[in-house]
């Protein structure tokens, strides 16, 4: 019977190649190349203004290739994030369906207005759009209502 020496193990060697870039940073990257407005098209997936198939035919790309952009900037792919109802990157932001029973309206702020909002959900990490949702329907429930009747 012949009898091996044990092999020492080999001290583990550094991974090659380039570090994985932050979320913050492969945005940035991704409004370089394809634009400014094309994360923000991305993020208005989540409110249904705009599909995948748009921004693919938008910015030409195939939606292959958005899938695999959606999947690293959100951290899963789109089906998934569409059946969990949203989606919370590596930042910790996070990012929810509109509900398809609820009606749209628009905000304007004014800018300094915009600016503590900013401020505020990234320290919380909520997007701007799910703050001030909540914000409201709080205002709705707490008998803002009333309150506004007196106004008007």
């Amino acid at each position: 019977m012949i009898r091996r020496k044990k092999r020492k193990k080999m001290p583990s060697r550094r991974k090659r190649g380039a570090k994985k870039m932050s979320i913050a940073d492969y945005r940035q990257n991704l409004d370089e190349r394809y634009g400014n407005e094309f994360t923000g098209d991305l993020d208005a997936v989540f409110t249904g203004q705009i599909t995948l198939a748009q921004i693919s035919r938008k910015y030409g790309e195939t939606k292959a290739r958005l899938s695999q952009i959606f999947r690293r900037v959100y951290g899963t792919s789109f089906r998934q994030s569409k059946e969990n109802g949203g989606s919370k990157d590596q930042d910790g932001t996070i990012f929810s369906f509109e509900h398809k029973n609820s009606k749209k309206f628009m905000v304007a702020l004014p800018d300094a207005l915009h600016e503590k909002l900013r401020a505020y959900s990234s320290d919380v990490g909520l997007s701007m759009s799910v703050v001030i949702r909540d914000c409201i329907a709080d205002l709705f429930v707490n008998d803002g209502l009333g309150t506004l009747s007196k106004l008007f």
